[in-house]
């Protein structure tokens, strides 16, 4: 509600200088609070990593990249490749199927793992080499 503060008495405005505003909020049902998509995962893992740089194509880039993830989840097994008959079919502490939009969430587990594990240099080579299993 509104009022025009010119029309107020003087013992109206003493008392509306006390509440400054009031505000109603509305909790409203979100799909997928605790899950991000690739590119944020990428982003985390990147600064937890300490924000890692390699030379490629004569330019600067990150060392963790999209590439660098599609290694990561198919290496630890925690989704199926695209077009498979079960995306469901996932490790739920790290990653969740939507049916609705067809695509992948991450949770902060996955990343906090990622990050756990890579920073072992060792570790991240072995996603480069051919049938190599992590050390």
């Amino acid at each position: 509600q509104f009022v025009n503060y010119d029309k107020l008495s003087d013992d109206e405005r003493k008392e509306v200088s006390r509440v400054v505003a009031f505000v109603k909020f509305k909790d409203v049902p979100v799909s997928n609070p605790d899950v991000m998509k690739p590119g944020e995962v990428i982003k985390k893992v990147q600064q937890g990593l300490g924000n890692p740089k390699i030379s490629r194509g004569g330019k600067e880039v990150a060392k963790f990249n999209s590439d660098t993830h599609v290694r990561c989840w198919r290496r630890y097994k925690i989704r199926p490749a695209r077009g498979v008959a079960n995306p469901q079919e996932t490790d739920w502490k790290y990653c969740t199927y939507d049916r609705l939009h067809k695509d992948y969430g991450y949770t902060q587990a996955w990343v906090d793992f990622l990050v756990s594990e890579l920073k072992d240099s060792k570790k991240f080579d072995a996603l480069y080499l051919d049938g190599a299993e992590l050390l």
